[in-house]
């Protein structure tokens, strides 16, 4: 994982760049789903995904019933970790599962968009 952060003190600029984080590898060995967070959420979540190599990846969005709701991404990616931000702001509340489809791999999870609440 690398990370630049710029921070700017008395008229002085320091940059910092962190390469790795304990506790963590930043290399990749199995295709992974997280679950989202917040969840429950209102209005948007955020999903992360793992790739030990380059893979073309979608990720989509389910009602309870089934059907399809949204895609959240169709491309091509690297390896290594990723995040995708899910808007919901025009769904109605209830339960919904995101899958993710790499390479031959299929993972789901579930998670709750709660109108009624604010976080």
């Amino acid at each position: 994982m690398t990370k630049l952060t710029s921070v700017a003190t008395s008229g002085k600029i320091e940059v910092s760049l962190l390469t790795s984080v304990t506790g963590h590898s930043s290399i990749v060995e199995n295709y992974a789903l997280s679950q989202n967070y917040p969840n429950p959420f209102n209005p948007s979540t955020t999903i992360e995904f793992a790739l030990p190599k380059d893979s073309k990846v979608e990720i989509k969005i389910y009602n309870i019933l089934g059907v399809q709701m949204a895609t959240l991404y169709s491309g091509n990616q690297t390896a290594g970790y990723h995040q995708v931000v899910w808007d919901a702001a025009t769904f109605s509340s209830g339960v919904y599962f995101y899958v993710m489809k790499a390479t031959s791999t299929v993972d789901v999870s579930g998670s709750s968009l709660s109108r009624g609440l604010r976080f």
